[in-house]
């Protein structure tokens, strides 16, 4: 038989001290400032179409010290959850966007996308470096020049290099569709098969009875 709760009136005294005797800790101009600072905060977060999780983090954000260090950012590639493919694909997109014509927002650009498609923000950004002028910038623009005219950019003047900036651009453009996808694959597969190699071999350290 199943018990069934119940439930009691019990009769409770209250003590309202008068006036003179009550003690309020409450600060009429710093208490009511903070009450505002909280209300304008939770009004934004509820309004916002970003998770408030974003813009309100208290947590440590993730640092990208080591993607100019070739050992640290493997090991802490290795170290993350994703998927050796999910990683690769990271790799991928971010050299892709690295060759885009993204003057200064190449970064933002990135992180916001990888964000959307819940990929490796490390991975995609540490990637994206090997984009990082002039090597990359130049090709995509011989490329395009050459898909234009036919022939390769020498001529290196004010004129070009200037006064034409819009047509380098539009060059650099066309060039990185080429390029972007074609160094992408290269430095991709080269992710997956170093990432699965070192947990391949950490997998198997692991699995090694102790002695």
């Amino acid at each position: 038989t199943s018990s069934i709760s119940q439930f009691a009136s019990v009769p409770v005294s209250v003590d309202y001290p008068k006036k003179e005797k009550r003690i309020s800790h409450f600060h009429k101009l710093k208490d009511n400032v903070r009450l505002t600072k909280l209300h304008t905060k939770l009004v934004i977060r509820a309004l916002s179409p970003i998770p408030h999780r974003k813009i309100f983090a208290h947590k440590v954000r993730p640092k990208f010290s080591s993607i100019f260090h070739p050992v640290k950012l493997i090991k802490e590639l290795c170290r993350q959850h994703d998927s050796t493919f999910h990683l690769a694909a990271a790799a991928w997109l971010g050299i892709f966007l690295g060759a885009l014509p993204l003057i200064a927002v190449h970064t933002v650009v990135i992180i916001y996308v990888t964000h959307k498609l819940h990929l490796s923000k490390i991975a995609a950004v540490a990637s994206s470096q090997f984009c990082a002028p002039p090597v990359v910038p130049v090709l995509c623009i011989q490329i395009g020049f050459l898909m234009r005219t036919g022939t390769l950019l020498t001529d290196l003047s004010w004129e070009t290099l200037v006064l034409q900036i819009h047509q380098r651009l539009w060059e650099w453009f066309l060039g990185s569709l080429i390029l972007g996808p074609i160094l992408g694959l290269f430095v991709a597969g080269l992710t997956y098969f170093t990432i699965a190699k070192l947990r391949k071999e950490s997998g198997a350290a692991c699995d090694q009875p102790e002695s």
